[in-house]
């Protein structure tokens, strides 16, 4: 594979740029601490930056529960930050926040109106919600679940509520 292709760039790494490549670029595929690791680094970067998107508004309280979404929002994390915080060169960073703000994150909310629109499951709750932040001990009960056996009976309860 050459250097430039779609898989050599930092947006297909495990969502943080700044770390070494790793296998693991998919959000199906990381072990318990790399799933972690990234949705406590996602929620942070949604409450930082993605919160002031349009983006933003289509979030549920479940969304951390919808894997495309969760690989989405990855990838727009990843895109967000080889643009704002890498060490490129100016004419490069300037290209990839182009690319940032017209391509990926069009991209990202097309993605999440689609991916969350037919959330209807009595566990998730299908109305639009300014930011959700789910509780962390909600999220580190549906990951342990997530990344053990999935078995749709031991899915941890979705909570209502911040």
């Amino acid at each position: 594979m050459s250097d430039d292709t779609p898989h050599s760039s930092p947006v297909f790494f495990s969502g943080f740029p700044e770390e070494t490549p790793s296998p693991e670029r998919a959000w199906v595929d990381f072990d318990a601490d790399q799933a972690h690791h990234a949705l406590t680094r996602l929620r942070a970067w949604m409450g930082d930056v993605l919160v002031h998107e349009p983006a933003a508004d289509l979030l549920r309280p479940c969304w951390y529960r919808h894997p495309a979404a969760v690989q989405s929002l990855l990838d727009a994390q990843a895109a967000w930050h080889q643009a704002y915080r890498s060490a490129l060169d100016e004419a490069s960073a300037l290209t990839w926040a182009l690319d940032w703000s017209q391509r990926y994150l069009p991209h990202v909310e097309q993605r999440l109106a689609r991916l969350l629109a037919q959330c209807t499951s009595v566990r998730h709750d299908p109305r639009p919600a300014d930011l959700p932040r789910p509780a962390a001990e909600d999220v580190a009960a549906y990951l342990r679940w997530w990344t053990a056996d999935r078995d749709p009976a031991t899915e941890p309860p979705h909570r209502e509520g911040r």
